[in-house]
């Protein structure tokens, strides 16, 4: 039995700008992993441990994504899986779905993990649409985990409250990073890692409507709103009776 989980590359700074075709400028940018795609990554090895089975870990990247892949592989996994298609540059979130669907229809695992955003996009649709695809159980925003299997027992976060979930594979679930720690690689590990499997969007099975530009979601215009401080600063001792009064305001 396998597990798979996506991994994405983001960038590690704001300071990101936006080219003629409404896609993130990411050359010459430093990247790192989506801190909820390592949390996926772990969660995949430890359910491929837990079954006695083998997990694999697949991004869709341009080439400097196949560092990535070499990291995250020596966490655990026993394989890795690199979509790269010039054609897939600039997907929104329908193409990368379907791309993403095309990557478990070849690899074949039984449950799939995936960050539930990125830190780039921060939609979090991308796993609900995958699961769509390809017709499985979705369980999304995954706190923590009790049980890994054939059936999952998991907590996931529901506005203010937490509810306990049990689905069975096979399943495409998304996790926040808390959900668990990271394993550090392994140096060794790293530099033994096997080599990464391409994909290209053909394989995927994505047609050439899949691929055509002008009917993809692009990014026109990005603003940061002013944000209003919503509490007083309160500075010196004179100010004790003001801080006294505002906290009797907040019922404390």
């Amino acid at each position: 039995m396998k597990s798979l989980a996506f991994a994405k590359q983001v960038p590690s700074t704001t300071e990101v700008g936006i080219d003629d075709k409404g896609c993130l400028k990411r050359e010459g940018v430093q990247g790192g992993v989506n801190p909820d795609d390592e949390a996926a990554v772990e969660l995949a090895a430890l359910w491929a441990e837990a079954v006695g089975g083998e997990a694999a870990v697949a991004t869709m990247a341009p080439a400097a994504g196949e560092e990535m892949l070499k990291d995250l592989v020596a966490k655990g996994c026993a394989e890795s899986w690199h979509l790269m298609d010039d054609r897939l540059a600039g997907a929104d979130i329908t193409l990368t779905a379907r791309a993403l669907a095309g990557a478990v229809q070849i690899i074949d695992p039984q449950v799939v993990f995936m960050g539930a955003s990125s830190a780039d996009g921060k939609s979090g649709m991308v796993p609900p649409a995958v699961a769509a695809l390809l017709g499985w159980a979705y369980v999304g925003n995954v706190t923590q985990f009790e049980s890994l299997g054939e059936t999952l027992v998991l907590w996931q976060r529901r506005g203010g409250l937490e509810a306990k979930v049990q689905v069975k594979t096979p399943a495409v679930v998304s996790v926040f990073k808390t959900v668990s720690e990271p394993r550090i690689a392994d140096v060794m590990a790293i530099l033994m890692a096997p080599e990464a499997t391409t994909v290209d969007a053909d394989r995927l099975g994505l047609t050439e409507s899949d691929l055509d530009w002008s009917l993809r979601g692009r990014v026109v215009e990005t603003t940061y709103p002013e944000q209003a401080r919503k509490k007083k600063i309160l500075g010196g001792a004179e100010a004790l009776g003001d801080l006294l009064a505002a906290l009797k305001g907040e019922g404390l």
